[in-house]
């Protein structure tokens, strides 16, 4: 049985993220992360574009408006497939609130970014993970 993430998760991934450009009618639009970490980019890319609860990914670029209904959708679709990620790498028992933190963060920066703190949660270094 696949691993989820508590209500508590999901409302702390929408608290960091936030619900960014939305209309008066609770749509959002898309608008262009320039937070994202640049010292990646190629000469001329300007930044990521993103909807909703930091949505991004292909057929998001600009002009794209979603419904709210539709970026809880991307949302949950997303928080799921980072979950399966991380339960299937984990290999030391935490708690739901610490796999939720885990799957937050992963879902912030990427699976592949967090192998160092999921190698020490493995280890049983959680407080170290945690810092």
């Amino acid at each position: 049985m696949a691993r989820t993430v508590n209500q508590r998760t999901i409302q702390l991934i929408q608290e960091f993220e936030g619900y960014e450009k939305a209309l008066p009618n609770g749509d959002c639009i898309a608008y262009l992360d320039t937070l994202a970490n640049k010292r990646s980019w190629s000469p001329g890319y300007r930044g990521l574009w993103t909807i909703g609860w930091g949505s991004t990914g292909p057929g998001i670029t600009e002009g794209t408006r979603w419904t709210r209904a539709q970026a809880t959708t991307a949302l949950a679709k997303e928080v799921n497939k980072k979950a399966a990620e991380v339960a299937a790498y984990l290999t030391y028992p935490v708690n739901d609130n610490q796999f939720g933190a885990v799957v937050s963060l992963a879902y912030n920066v990427g699976t592949g970014g967090i192998h160092g703190i999921l190698n020490l949660i493995n280890q049983g270094r959680i407080e170290e993970a945690g810092n």
